[in-house]
């Protein structure tokens, strides 16, 4: 169950923040006891991560996974 704060939300082991938005760009913060990133949203719809705490091994980047092969190929 998620509770209120004062500009997002706790949920678990993070919290949810929006910081502000600027010609269009938004900021949020991800937060939890051993990191914390910066998710920028560009008007266009990119996503620009920043990590800002934490040790390096805190927080990991996964790849998108490819495409499943095509049944019959």
């Amino acid at each position: 169950m998620s509770m209120p704060t004062k500009y997002g939300f706790k949920w678990g082991a993070c919290e949810l923040s929006r910081l502000c938005s600027h010609n269009k760009n938004v900021f949020i913060e991800l937060k939890t006891d051993r990191a914390s990133i910066y998710v920028h949203v560009t008007p266009s719809g990119l996503l620009r991560i920043q990590q800002i705490s934490g040790s390096y091994r805190s927080v990991k980047v996964l790849v998108k996974s490819p495409k499943p092969p095509k049944e019959g190929a």
